[in-house]
């Protein structure tokens, strides 16, 4: 056999072996790919041109309700998976404001320049009247913080203190900081522990917060630049957001490990995620970069979505049942229909 015979024979062997792992579709932590996820979209991403927005700052989705704020606290509502659209008139228009959502509940933080003053709203999804609610045990009027929703707890974060809610707002406790020195960016409630994202790395408390142990074994070049900012949480996987890309735990924060991916299978480069949202199926949707990726293995592994006219400078992810809602910085809504 010649070289060139050894040479073909090679790279035929290694073609089928990277044919069979895509075609057995066998994931690290999940086992088999359920079929359904198999082909992941139908169709490639087509732009919602009945919603004639630019900038997409928001996007939310309860029950029937698909919500999207765009320019200037304009806020759209469609009720039939995005194919028309009715604005909704409410008290915020013509303000900055971030929108969340717990249940049927829409909760609003409104920015004030330049002083970064904010000021937390609710309202009801089906009528957007806002009724001002108490700002956060610790943090003032005048303060700048920023709001959190996990299931349904909701988070105010800011400075070197947080305060959560379990009443969608209407009270809050505090969990101080400040002997630590540290600045808070991001925080999740996973199995009875506090994890706080620091610019120092992660932080986790067992005990309501009186005594911290930090927590960035795996985490790399965290002595440089690192800074642990927001996490997501799946049934086995923490999963937080840093400088240096994403690092996923499964042993409650002990150690961490990169969240790559095969090469057949695609790769999340180390670059921060701008946004990240789970379903309740737990497969997992980020924008990094230009791209937009899927993970369905809790973030141990990423591949991009779909690059058929994708998106360009996609900004907010939102699922809506089988339909993924992409709000870009400067080109409108785009919807890509999943299998």
């Amino acid at each position: 056999m010649n070289l060139r015979t050894l040479c073909t024979n090679t790279l035929c062997s290694l073609a089928m072996l990277a044919l069979t792992s895509i075609q057995g579709c066998k994931d690290p932590l999940e086992g088999d790919i359920p079929r359904k996820y198999e082909l992941i979209t139908s169709g490639g991403w087509r732009k919602v041109s009945s919603l004639r927005l630019q900038r997409i700052s928001d996007i939310i989705s309860f029950e029937n309700h698909l919500l999207v704020v765009g320019d200037s606290g304009r806020i759209f509502r469609s009720t039939d998976d995005g194919r028309t659209w009715t604005e909704v008139q409410h008290s915020l228009k013509n303000s900055t404001f971030t929108l969340k959502n717990i249940g049927q509940k829409l909760l609003a933080l409104q920015y004030f320049y330049p002083l970064q003053n904010r000021i937390l709203h609710q309202a009801d999804i089906n009528t957007v009247q806002w009724v001002q609610m108490p700002n956060p045990t610790t943090v003032s009027v005048n303060a700048a913080f920023n709001l959190i929703v996990q299931d349904s707890r909701l988070f105010a974060v800011g400075g070197s203190s947080f305060s959560y809610s379990e009443d969608v707002g209407s009270s809050w406790k505090t969990i101080d900081m400040t002997r630590q020195a540290l600045e808070v960016n991001g925080v999740a409630f996973v199995n009875n522990a506090w994890f706080v994202g620091t610019n120092y790395g992660v932080q986790i408390s067992k005990d309501t917060g009186k005594t911290w142990r930090q927590s960035n074994t795996g985490i790399e070049y965290f002595q440089n630049d690192g800074v642990a900012n927001s996490f997501t949480i799946t049934p086995s996987t923490v999963i937080v957001n840093t400088s240096n890309g994403l690092f996923c735990s499964q042993d409650t924060g002990k150690t961490w490990q990169a969240s790559t991916g095969w090469v057949v299978r695609g790769l999340l480069p180390r670059k921060y995620v701008v946004n990240m949202i789970r379903t309740q199926d737990f497969r997992l949707f980020s924008i990094t970069g230009a791209d937009i990726y899927r993970s369905i293995n809790r973030g141990l592994s990423w591949q991009v979505v779909d690059s058929n006219n994708a998106p360009v400078n996609p900004y907010v992810l939102c699922l809506k049942e089988n339909l993924l809602f992409a709000g870009t910085a400067d080109s409108g809504l785009y919807r890509l229909p999943l299998r």
